[in-house]
């Protein structure tokens, strides 16, 4: 089977991509998942994991995975990466991990990103602890404690779930009525399904996360209000919403939108894009 064939049977059928929005880029079975896993060199200097920015100690938990341990292989992702599932899905794992990859040298490097969305939607599914393997470090003096959080996204979830694990409250705050920033409403469902992010919400509810829907800023509350109120410190990971413009004749004519505007209108507000920004 060449590299392309074996390629196609895990993403949705072209036939059946045009006339949805789902998920075009299929998990694995168990069976696929283990199978790729044993392609891994199990490298003594693994140049993977100089590739992530996390750091995922990728080679022990591909390991644990080959050995049927789910348990292990999560809480070994989760010791540097607070949100796999997501990650699994969007990272540009072909510039990082797995452009590293020795296997890419032999045509087609190990599918990392895979198998660690493979691993954590696992977990999920069993109902692994979400908090395993989050900092097992104690955190002295943090009773009574409270942390507020600009902006849903993942910088704030990645805060949110490091510090709650320790008991100390995490308040989010965000203008959008659908908590979860860029990965909400940012990311076509087709790449990103919601309840993927639902479930990543969820389970920082259950252990004590608030989110609101309230927009911190220089029209509002400010950083100054938030503290007086009582939070200890202010996480602001607002993003970087600003987009680029190509100074190209044309791109402000009526029916040009900026992708980002685009992305989040038909999210959060599930309306026609013309309709939303008619008369501009």
């Amino acid at each position: 089977m060449k590299n392309n064939d074996q390629q196609d049977i895990f993403f949705l059928n072209i036939k059946d991509r045009i006339q949805t929005f789902k998920e075009i880029v299929l998990g694995y079975t168990y069976d696929q998942a283990k199978a790729e896993a044993k392609r891994c060199l199990q490298c003594k200097n693994p140049r993977c994991m100089k590739g992530c920015p996390a750091g995922v100690p990728i080679p022990e938990f591909i390991s644990q995975l080959i050995q049927n341990n789910i348990f292990e292989a999560y809480k070994l992702i989760k010791s540097k990466n607070s949100l796999p599932s997501i990650c699994g899905r969007v990272c540009p794992q072909e510039k990082q991990c797995e452009g590293v990859c020795v296997m890419k040298a032999k045509g087609r490097p190990v599918a990392i990103g895979r198998l660690e969305r493979f691993v954590a939607d696992k977990a999920h599914e069993i109902g692994v602890p979400y908090t395993l393997g989050l900092s097992e470090e104690s955190f002295p003096n943090v009773k009574g404690m409270r942390v507020a959080c600009i902006g849903s996204g993942p910088a704030s979830m990645t805060v949110a779930s490091c510090l709650a694990v320790h008991g100390i409250k995490v308040s989010v705050f965000d203008s959008a009525s659908i908590p979860g920033g860029v990965l909400s409403c940012g990311i076509p469902t087709f790449r990103m399904p919601k309840d993927i992010i639902e479930n990543e919400i969820e389970s920082l509810k259950k252990i004590g996360v608030e989110f609101l829907n309230k927009e911190i800023g220089p029209h509002s509350n400010g950083v100054t209000d938030l503290l007086k109120e009582g939070f200890n410190a202010v996480f602001i990971g607002v993003g970087a919403g600003n987009p680029y413009k190509l100074n190209i004749p044309g791109e402000s004519l009526f029916g040009v939108y900026k992708a980002h505007e685009y992305l989040r209108a038909v999210r959060l507000y599930d309306v026609k894009i013309d309709e939303r920004f008619r008369g501009r």
